[in-house]
């Protein structure tokens, strides 16, 4: 029990809690003041300044240094504020656990998660009816969603919300009553077709990072990070640590997966990346990191778009050339999936499930068995 003498000290503050909250004298009242999640916090302790309340406020200090570290603090202060306490119950709903949950997750959850896929729930919320996000209505929350969001997004955001909703109703299921997605075709550019982008490509600024990406089957937000220290000379040749990812804005220590890898380059990828001596290897136009927006709207659908019938079967994004590697070294070169899943830091589950697409069968390769 710390001594009454320890509040009245000058600086008014007298002790620290777990190293997470701090008792302070104010006037003739005790305050507790902490930070959590970048926020500011202070809750006044009845009473005034009496051995009572000092037990009180050291009670009080456990409790909510103990709900931080085992993530279950209120935000809204409700459990610790017995003034609080009287207030009528606000009504759960399905957008005050959604803000419960961003607070829990607020250091947990990617950056570009809580930027772009928390931003577009929390417009697909505010465009919802209010009754839609009462809890008594859970079951027809898809039902609501479709009618805002096509069945693609409907899907994605109520898996994201389901942890949410669950802080109140465990166990429950908000993509039961949606439509199943039916799985698309899994496309590729042929190696032609990837000759013909290639030479489409020759002489613009972004030659090179086509080519690497066409050549390696990585990621595009995998090859704009990359610098010349990426880059080393092995007795086994030219090979390029991926380790680091850049997209949105965000420049990430660590892959989509976080399998880091050291691939080995083909000759037609290493005489891109050697001798560079920018401070990227894929620099943009100005020098910086290259904005997957912009590339796909001012270089590749301009240069991609006019080839459809001529040259190519259909327009595919920048990204089928990671479709088109893992494919065509399989079915074109034998490469076993296992070897491929490596290249391109994948799980061979994963290739299979998303990224082979399935090989054009003529009746001509089909053998006669009986």
């Amino acid at each position: 029990m710390k001594r009454l003498s320890m509040i009245k000290a000058c600086s008014g503050k007298f002790d620290r809690v777990a190293n997470r909250v701090s008792l302070i004298k104010r006037g003739e009242s005790i305050k507790l003041r902490w930070s959590h999640n970048k926020r500011e916090y202070t809750l006044s302790i009845p009473g005034g300044i009496t051995k009572a309340s000092v037990e009180a406020a050291y009670a009080k200090a456990g409790e909510i240094a103990a709900d931080i570290s085992f993530d279950r603090f209120d935000p809204t202060l409700h459990r610790y504020d017995s003034t609080k306490g009287l207030a009528p119950k606000t009504e759960e709903t399905v957008e005050t656990l959604w803000a419960k949950y961003k607070e829990i997750q607020r250091f947990k959850a990617a950056e570009t998660t809580q930027r772009y896929t928390w931003r577009e729930i929390d417009l697909a919320i505010a465009a919802l009816p209010p009754r839609s996000l009462k809890l008594s209505n859970i079951e027809k929350l898809g039902d609501e969603y479709l009618k805002i969001r096509s069945v693609s997004t409907a899907h994605r955001h109520l898996s994201t919300l389901q942890p949410a909703v669950r802080l109140a109703i465990p166990g429950v299921r908000l993509r039961r009553n949606l439509p199943k997605q039916s799985k698309k075709p899994i496309h590729y550019f042929t190696p032609d077709e990837v000759r013909f982008i290639l030479e489409s490509f020759q002489g613009s600024h972004y030659d090179r990072y086509v080519t690497f990406l066409a050549a390696t089957g990585c990621r595009p937000e995998e090859a704009i990070a990359l610098t010349p220290a990426d880059i080393l000379q092995s007795p086994n040749g030219v090979e390029c640590c991926i380790t680091k990812t850049y997209s949105k804005g965000i420049l990430r220590p660590y892959t989509k997966n976080y399998l880091n890898r050291t691939i080995p380059l083909s000759e037609q990828a290493s005489l891109i990346v050697k001798n560079c001596q920018e401070k990227f290897i894929f620099p943009s136009l100005t020098g910086g990191y290259i904005n997957q927006k912009n590339f796909l709207r001012r270089a590749w659908h301009p240069l991609v778009k006019p080839l459809v019938s001529t040259r190519i079967r259909r327009y595919l994004p920048p990204y089928a050339l990671r479709h088109s590697f893992i494919s065509n070294m399989h079915y074109q070169h034998g490469v076993p999936l296992p070897t491929i899943a490596f290249l391109v830091g994948d799980k061979v589950e994963t290739i299979v499930k998303f990224y082979a697409g399935l090989q054009t069968v003529k009746s001509s390769d089909l053998p006669s068995l009986y």
